[in-house]
């Protein structure tokens, strides 16, 4: 037997070792990452809840690890706004880096469409653990439940009960309660020791988040029932409100003391120098007693709700997802949310539990917890609420510490949330119902007259078969129609419904006159031939090129913009944001442009014919007011107006010009002919004079024009013999352009064409053969 050589045993250990790591690896944990952020360095929730879900996988089999990430203001400057930007910038882009995110409640539905539906994830008997009138504010997206509580917070009234005994006095239960009690006592403690720094009452009206949580919960004490909702911001409540909210300060504090907050509310928490003091529901002094904020009447209460969700990542694997949901769902299970309640005096999010004898005989006031009178922050009207909440605050500040009025700053307000639009409520403005009045009006009177397409007196199918007519009508109508969808709510639908209308409009529109000056072209030619033989393979080509254009405009379609007013107010706008999306845009208004090039081209060579003189002239002048309304609507759409009346207005206007003016010279204009023809032959003449002076006028610019070509010629003989040999080329040259040159001015200034197929409408269309021959 041959022994191994020491090489080979060397290898056969390495083989071993790694076959082992790979073993190792492959019935391993799966590693969860998690990032969270602490208001404080030394983190009693987030961080002992992943101890113990790791505690709890390892002696359960699991194979699950959560590694945390947990921010502070000891490893990072990062402010929680700035948390939440870096979260969003990390799911914006799509990051598989972490797994599971705590997050500060108020940004549930701006980060909700980057979570996990736990509805499919998790038990339904879960979630309504966690169901109340708070859930769609506080953990539900767009119908998606993406976030479960960490932790809830409530804010509490502070109240120093050592002052309240010493002068025999109440727990204020009103606003006007606190101020005559607060004034009371600071006034006797005055008397004995005047150079105590004893405070009243603190405003939190700081420049951060807790000036917007003060003023939201200080108007809703303010409700006139416990069961109203809040006022609205613009009601009388929110304005009384507002006033005894300065009242408190102007009375028992100061503008420095009412804007402070963080470090100056923890000092008097813990040195017990204050009679009152609002904060977060936490430890605090034992001379203070925890009780609900007053409210403008006794039995009305309130306090702001704050707190940490829970989520998952849809950017993770699903294996990962799978596994987060399980660490999610041990987090905000009932026994764990009893334990952590229990031992840091916390409000769970889970109601039953304050009803549990063992949660209420700890150090949770249960009694408390049931009388607080909760409001959220309006997060779910507000997708970027940290714009809302520091425009919200600078506005309430402007009168808190300023001298606007109550009335003026709440308007404000009430911009900074309502979208404003023109719609057929004239609370706001009549001009959406005026508006849609005379646009129905228009549109019938447009609808019905298309009856006079099919009344032989009027000879319309001597210019247009009656289909064409129609589909004319039919364009001018849906240009016009654009006009309905800037009334009410801008949607995405309502941006494509419009481009829609104005392509096909358009299109439908032009089609039709360019189909009659082809097939008028005043010299024979195979391709008018075809054309007036074939109409409907013609039209329905320039209907599948436009057809594919708006099928590319749906592959990224329109987005909604909002566009802010200098006066704050907000209103929205269709807005075509991907580069793809622009650059068919362009190809569209290319595709525009060259129709109505070769519109042009067509009308000024046969500018002269007989049989559509008057036609000429009238589509002409359409044509102009359209190009104008084209250019017009393409420079409303380069830059924003900002004013949501006014950008009404422009496009309606633009709308309606090219409507009405394309109804009246292209359609209208021959009843309204008719009808003068008939009644009054003096008329009738005058119109023939003015017609026979533009032909007069045609033929006196025509001779001109040919004496002039004579002059020219002459003159390039006489170089031409001076010089014949070296000017040869460029004479055949200019030969063949004043040979083109003839040719247009020949086109131009022709009477009558060389085939009666113009009159016609097709070769089978014997009663309009019939009217032409005639």
């Amino acid at each position: 037997m041959r022994f191994l050589s020491l090489t080979n045993i060397k290898l056969i250990h390495l083989l071993l070792f790694i076959l082992l790591l790979l073993f190792s690896l492959s019935n391993g944990e799966l590693l969860i990452s998690a990032l969270a952020y602490s208001y404080t360095d030394d983190d009693q929730i987030i961080t002992p809840l992943i101890k113990k879900f790791n505690e709890y996988s390892k002696n359960n089999n699991l194979n699950i690890k959560v590694k945390l990430n947990i921010i502070t203001p000891s490893n990072s400057t990062v402010y929680i706004s700035d948390y939440g930007t870096t979260i969003e910038t990390l799911l914006s882009k799509k990051s598989d880096k972490y797994d599971i995110y705590f997050y500060d409640n108020v940004y549930t539905k701006r980060y909700g469409k980057y979570f996990v539906n736990f509805k499919k994830k998790i038990p339904q008997e879960h979630l309504n653990m966690y169901k109340s009138e708070f859930s769609s504010d506080l953990y539900i997206s767009n119908d998606r439940w993406v976030g479960l509580p960490v932790q809830v917070d409530y804010r509490v009234l502070y109240v120093n009960m050592d002052l309240l005994n010493k002068y025999n006095m109440e727990i204020p239960r009103t606003w006007d309660e606190l101020i005559k009690t607060g004034r009371y006592i600071y006034d006797e403690e005055a008397k004995n020791n005047p150079n105590n720094d004893l405070s009243i009452y603190n405003g939190s009206l700081d420049a951060d988040e807790s000036g917007t949580s003060t003023t939201i919960e200080f108007i809703y004490s303010f409700r006139k029932s416990k069961k109203d909702p809040p006022p609205e911001f613009n009601s009388p409540e929110a304005i009384e409100a507002l006033e005894k909210l300065k009242e408190l300060k102007n009375r028992i504090s100061s503008d420095e003391e009412f804007s402070q907050y963080g470090s100056y509310v923890f000092s008097k928490l813990f040195n017990g120098k204050s009679i009152f003091l609002k904060y977060w529901y936490t430890n605090s002094h034992p001379v203070y007693k925890k009780v609900p904020l007053p409210g403008r009447i006794e039995g009305i209460s309130t306090s702001c709700l704050g707190g940490n969700n829970i989520a998952v990542s849809i950017f993770s694997s699903k294996e990962k997802q799978d596994a987060a949901v399980k660490v999610v769902e041990f987090i905000t299970s009932k026994d764990i949310k009893k334990e952590f309640s229990i031992k840091n005096d916390l409000y769970s999010g889970i109601a039953s539990l304050y009803d549990d004898e063992e949660v209420c005989s700890s150090k949770i006031d249960c009694e408390l917890f049931k009388n607080l009178q909760p409001v959220v922050r309006p997060t779910r009207e507000n997708e970027d609420y940290d714009e809302f909440s520091l425009n919200f605050r600078n506005y309430i500040y402007e009168y808190i510490f300023g001298n606007k009025s109550a009335e003026e700053v709440l308007n404000n307000v009430v911009n900074l949330r309502k979208v404003y639009m023109i719609s057929l409520d004239t609370k706001d403005s009549p001009i959406g119902l005026i508006s849609f009045i005379l646009l129905c009006l228009l549109s019938c009177i447009m609808i019905l007259s298309i009856i006079f397409v099919f009344i032989p007196t009027f000879k319309l199918q001597d210019f247009l078969p009656s289909d064409f007519w129609i589909l004319l009508m039919m364009g001018i109508i849906m240009v016009f129609s654009m006009s309905f969808t800037e009334i009410g709510e801008i949607t995405k639908l309502n941006c494509h419904l419009r481009l829609f209308l104005f392509s096909f409009g358009f299109l439908l529109n032009m089609i039709t006159v360019l189909y009659k000056l082809i097939i008028c072209f005043p010299e024979e030619n195979k391709f008018s031939i075809w054309v007036g033989k074939h109409r409907y393979i013609f039209i329905s080509l320039f209907i599948f090129i436009n057809m594919i254009i708006n099928f590319l405009f749906l592959l990224h379609p329109y987005d909604i913009k909002d566009v802010q007013e200098d006066n704050g107010k907000h209103f929205k706008i269709c807005k075509l944001n991907h580069m793809s999306s622009i650059s068919i845009k362009y190809i569209l208004i290319f595709f525009m442009s060259l129709i109505l090039l070769n519109i042009i081209i067509l009308v000024f060579l046969e500018w002269n014919i007989k049989s559509t003189f008057l036609d000429i002239r009238m589509f002409i002048s359409s044509i102009y007011i359209d190009i104008l309304s084209f250019i017009l609507f393409i420079i409303i759409e380069l830059y924003e107006i900002r004013n949501y009346i006014g950008y009404f207005i422009i496009r309606i206007i633009i709308y309606s010009v090219y409507g009405v003016s394309n109804f009246i010279f292209m359609f209208f204009y021959k009843i309204i002919y008719y009808y003068i023809k008939k009644s009054s032959e003096n008329k009738e003449e005058g119109i023939n004079t003015i017609i026979n002076n533009l032909k007069n006028e045609i033929d006196i610019s025509s001779e001109k024009a040919s004496t002039s070509r004579f002059i020219s010629t002459k003159r390039s003989e006489i170089g031409e013999t001076s010089n014949r040999s070296s000017t040869y080329q460029s004479y055949l040259q200019h030969r063949r352009s004043l040979s083109f040159y003839n040719k247009i001015l020949n086109y131009h200034s022709r009477q009558e064409i060389g085939r009666s197929s113009c009159s016609t409408v097709t070769n089978n269309d014997h009663t309009s053969n019939e009217r032409s021959n005639n």
